[in-house]
């Protein structure tokens, strides 16, 4: 699993209108070398790890993202914008499907808000790159709390963390969601990064799914993925979470 940002944003596919379609992944191009390493998961925490399809002006798109109340989901803002400058757009509500099931396509819920960070500019890579999306009813899984803004002392080099999203697996697949373990190899004041070691990590399609810390037997969503090197094989980068709490709390 990786995020991809460079020639491609993320994993492009084509669909028509009606019934969700199945992924034909021979049709989907994505860049570099796909990654290995993620698992089926294992704890019913995963349930709040959602799938997104999403329609731009420039084509229809995969991410990620977590269920972080009954009806929010947190995600990254270039999941859910097209354009630059005074020409970027926001996704209509009625664009976007979130999925809360296994496999995307399973259990669809709709949208009906969408907020992406009032900072963000595509241009600024790991900048402000988040994004907001209330369904219209109560999801049927429990949520994952955000890491609050007084724990953020515990984000420091080497705390193990848990990657998770629908993106692109080693053989080729996509859209299964999996989850991999990781470390914090940096923690700036708005970002956390981690290296692709061993070839695990996040790649195409996991854009906007979480980094998920446990500490003392309790999950939280620490961050969201955010962009990496093209091919997934060196590193990730990840938006911080605990600095944007007053932002997430609004919403």
């Amino acid at each position: 699993m990786r995020t991809i940002l460079s020639a491609v944003l993320l994993l492009t596919f084509s669909f028509g209108c009606g019934d969700t379609p199945a992924i034909d992944v021979s049709a989907v191009p994505f860049k570099g070398q796909p990654i290995f390493g993620g698992s089926l998961p294992d704890d019913d925490r995963y349930d709040a790890v959602v799938g997104m399809y999403i329609t731009l002006r420039n084509g229809t798109f995969i991410c990620s993202g977590t269920l972080i109340a009954p009806r929010v989901v947190l995600s990254a803002a270039h999941c859910v914008v097209s354009g630059r400058g005074r020409r970027m757009t926001v996704a209509a509500p009625s664009d976007i499907t979130v999925f809360l099931g296994p496999a995307l396509g399973d259990s669809p819920e709709a949208v009906s808000e969408v907020l992406v960070h009032p900072g963000y500019d595509p241009r600024a890579l790991g900048v402000n790159d988040l994004s907001l999306l209330r369904l219209v009813d109560d999801a049927a899984v429990p949520p994952i709390d955000t890491l609050p803004a007084s724990m953020a002392n515990l984000e420091t080099v080497g705390t193990p963390v848990i990657f998770a999203g629908y993106g692109l697996t080693e053989d080729g697949d996509i859209g299964t969601k999996l989850w991999v373990g990781g470390e914090l190899s940096d923690v700036t004041s708005t970002g956390l990064r981690n290296e692709q070691d061993d070839l695990t990590g996040t790649c195409g399609g996991d854009s906007g799914g979480p980094l998920i810390y446990d500490f003392g037997g309790t999950w939280y969503v620490g961050g969201t993925t955010s962009w990496g090197d093209s091919a997934c094989t060196d590193y990730g980068w990840s938006m911080r979470v605990s600095a944007f709490e007053s932002w997430i709390d609004a919403f």
